[in-house]
């Protein structure tokens, strides 16, 4: 398939997912990925990307019940996901002596860091990238950071951001990009290159705050920053690293 044809398909997920979004961003970003790869696998003439697209879930994983259907249809992919915190507490012999107080706020005594969706390859139940979901960030980058940092070192996951950038909105009615430009970046622009695999941004208007103009504003895009079109793509690159990594432990 070519470049052009695949944005065009692309676009019409977008437009899709756009109207079935609502106000959750979560959604839209789901319903987005969802459709982008349903058209995709549609439309490739190349049968080893529809091969690709097929085996790749799209799942979202923010809510208590969302992470209970994960660990009963995937319990191999809940199980590299899962943080088990007894093992990393500074007081183990507390949560040691009091499990209930574990099981209360966590259910399992092992916490999910940050992942609102995550991709993943059906058959081998191996995750492909966590998508964190923020309409703005307002200070809370680092969350991102710490879980991007943490998958990264225990078990090598893509690690990424998907936000319409709302914002800083330090005067009612100006709108003001989080992330800088290229050129003359903003401190989470330079923290998320050195720790996050992407920053996917999407000004989808019904997103974005009062004063916004789509004709005349938009997020400055290069480097670590691109738009979300962009992320179905490379999720499907990253796939291929997987399949690479699987045929070199059967080796």
């Amino acid at each position: 398939m070519s470049e052009e044809t695949l944005q065009d398909k692309i676009l019409k997920a977008r437009q899709s997912a756009v109207s079935r979004a609502g106000n959750d961003w979560e959604n839209f970003v789901e319903s987005f990925l969802k459709e982008s790869f349903v058209q995709i696998r549609n439309t490739s003439q190349e049968e080893s990307i529809k091969k690709v697209v097929e085996d790749i879930e799209v799942r979202r994983m923010g809510k208590r019940e969302e992470i209970a259907q994960i660990k009963q249809e995937y319990p191999q992919l809940y199980k590299s996901l899962f943080i088990p915190i007894v093992n990393y507490a500074k007081n183990r012999q507390f949560i040691v002596e009091n499990p209930e107080i574990i099981s209360t706020i966590f259910e399992t005594g092992n916490v999910i860091g940050d992942v609102d969706i995550v991709t993943f390859s059906r058959k081998h139940q191996i995750p492909i990238a966590i998508v964190s979901c923020k309409v703005s960030l307002h200070g809370r980058l680092t969350e991102s950071l710490f879980y991007a940092l943490y998958y990264r070192i225990t078990n090598k996951i893509k690690f990424v951001l998907a936000t319409p950038d709302k914002g800083k909105q330090a005067s009612k009615g100006v709108w003001e990009t989080e992330w800088g430009t290229p050129q003359n970046p903003s401190k989470d622009r330079v923290l998320a290159m050195l720790f996050l695999d992407g920053v996917y941004v999407d000004n989808v208007p019904k997103f974005m705050p009062d004063g916004f103009d789509s004709r005349k504003e938009s997020t400055a895009l290069g480097g670590i920053v691109r738009h979300l079109s962009e992320l179905p793509g490379d999720i499907i690159r990253w796939y291929e690293d997987i399949k690479f990594n699987i045929t070199n432990e059967k080796l």
